[in-house]
């Protein structure tokens, strides 16, 4: 009896979030489809649902005309699995909605192929189908910072019930990871106080005290050669980039390192492009046949450490 609860609230959270899709499933259901698919794209927040038809069983039935909502619909489209020749009068757009007409197809001795892509609300599909965790490791190395790193499927039984087959590609796992702190003392102090005197110098609104701050970073900046303080300003921002923090991030498989989005910098430093934690994405495809991942995401702080000194240097 409880696994047959948990299969109902699992299908009825996946037709709260995937709206049109699973309505259209529910019409479908009377022709009896050899086979379901569906996959769902999950950055593109798009699904593409098939379902194979038999003619045979077609014939059997009083009325093989069916209609759905096309809103947030991409494409439908309905092809012979001899052929895979489209077969357009069977499905068209009449006003806000798709008709299917089979009748004209009874006579064709092939299977058929509904396929339907479809805009999801992604943000509601992932939170209703997938468990997304990540936790630090607390004994992990000094040089490095580890992070287990995991995605399951929710209400696995369900959506076998319901979907058959079903495909999750590209699913985000994100891991905060800190930065400033063990990478401040890699930027001289001379530097620091530079650029936060220039800062106060553009966030200073009062004429009198803009012109005392304009004087003091003009005092900081010829008490050491700071010619090239834009220069390392710019390559500091360039470091917290998807492509430019790779070389500091390794992720096990079936995970693959996807992006580096920065957070917000310290206040106390003026701009260096320094963040307090960068947050690091990653990803994985599951299925029913694999609807569950465990990977490792490590940080290698020392790595990135001593390439800041080098800029410095």
């Amino acid at each position: 009896m409880r696994k047959i609860t948990e299969a109902s609230e699992g299908i009825s959270a996946m037709k709260d979030a995937l709206g049109i899709i699973d309505r259209i499933i529910d019409q479908l259901k009377i022709l009896k489809p050899e086979t379901r698919t569906l996959e769902i794209k999950c950055p593109e927040n798009i699904a593409s649902f098939s379902a194979l038809l038999n003619p045979g069983f077609i014939r059997k039935k009083l009325s093989p005309t069916f209609k759905f909502s096309g809103e947030r619909v991409i494409k439908a489209e309905l092809r012979s699995m001899k052929t895979f020749y489209p077969y357009k009068d069977a499905i068209r757009r009449v006003g806000g909605d798709f008709i299917i007409d089979l009748s004209t197809l009874l006579k064709k001795e092939d299977s058929f192929l509904l396929a339907i892509d479809y805009e999801l609300d992604g943000h509601e599909v992932l939170k209703s189908l997938v468990t997304r965790t990540s936790q630090a490791d607390t004994i992990g190395q000094g040089d490095e910072d580890k992070y287990w790193i995991h995605a399951s499927l929710r209400h696995t039984r369900a959506l076998e019930i319901e979907y058959g087959e079903l495909n999750l590609q590209d699913i985000d796992v994100s891991v905060d990871v800190g930065v400033y702190e063990r990478l401040k003392i890699a930027i001289p102090n001379g530097f620091t106080r530079r650029f936060e005197a220039l800062g106060r110098v553009i966030s200073e609104e009062n004429p009198r005290e803009r012109t005392r701050d304009i004087m003091r970073y003009i005092h900081l900046a010829k008490t050491k050669a700071s010619s090239h303080d834009l220069a390392i300003l710019n390559e500091l921002r360039s470091i917290f980039t998807t492509s430019n923090f790779r070389p500091f991030i390794k992720v096990d498989r079936p995970f693959r390192y996807c992006a580096t989005v920065p957070g917000k910098s310290d206040a106390s430093l003026f701009d260096t492009g320094i963040p307090k934690f960068v947050q690091v994405v990653s990803r994985t495809d599951l299925n029913l046949d694999r609807p569950a991942a465990d990977g490792i995401l490590i940080y290698r702080s020392k790595d990135l450490r001593d390439h800041l000194v080098d800029i410095f240097h």
